[in-house]
């Protein structure tokens, strides 16, 4: 089915370029994507996000290199008990809007997500623990690790979307998914600011 661009009449045939009612150029319609696959790729790119994590926790991570990490982190808590909240949404907030961008946003937000393991595994070196099991206390203990999760998945789902979008429609495929970004957005923005005060709630309180 194609639809006239200019009075927005669905017409039937196929091989019309026209609109027979007002001359404008037909275009064939772009389905949209219901609300069950959007939930359904939004969990698919959560466990893929998980497991992008796994891959940075389970990496070897030298002595020396664990322990100047951790040092470093150490001497970070002084400025997070001050201006942690900003950090930590400002920081979060940056790369969910690159995870936005079609194509390579996804990129940067795996290379984040196995950064994050890979520094797991530089605790785990250092304090002698499994890497999996302090990976695993971030999901039972910590609410903030959900909502960061959660705002990662949404935004990691809606680039790909955009991305296939884009593969299968071109411009008027991105103009049209593009609308639904505002709203992802605003919701990613509310589970990382509660998140980011979560988080320093837990810094204040020495955890």
């Amino acid at each position: 089915m194609k639809q006239c661009e200019r009075c927005g009449l669905r017409v039937k045939l196929r091989d019309a370029n026209f609109c027979p009612m007002c001359g404008g150029r037909l275009f064939t319609v772009i389905p949209k994507l219901d609300v069950e696959k959007r939930i359904l790729t939004t969990l698919m790119t959560l466990m893929l996000a998980v497991m992008v994590t796994l891959f940075g926790v389970m990496e070897h991570v030298s002595v020396s290199e664990a322990k100047s990490v951790v040092e470093r982190y150490r001497g970070f808590d002084e400025f997070l008990r001050v201006g942690g909240l900003q950090y930590i949404f400002g920081n979060n907030m940056i790369i969910c809007l690159f995870t936005f961008i079609p194509f390579f946003g996804p990129l940067d937000c795996f290379y984040a997500l196995y950064r994050t393991g890979w520094i797991i595994a530089a605790l785990s070196t250092v304090s002698g623990l499994n890497p999996l099991i302090i990976y695993v206390r971030l999901w039972t203990r910590y609410i903030h690790t959900w909502l960061e999760y959660g705002a990662v998945s949404l935004a990691l789902s809606e680039s790909l979307i955009l991305s296939y979008y884009i593969l299968r429609y071109g411009w008027r495929g991105l103009r049209m998914e593009a609308r639904n970004v505002p709203l992802i957005l605003t919701v990613c923005v509310v589970l990382l600011f509660f998140a980011a005060t979560a988080e320093m709630v837990l810094i204040i309180t020495g955890y």
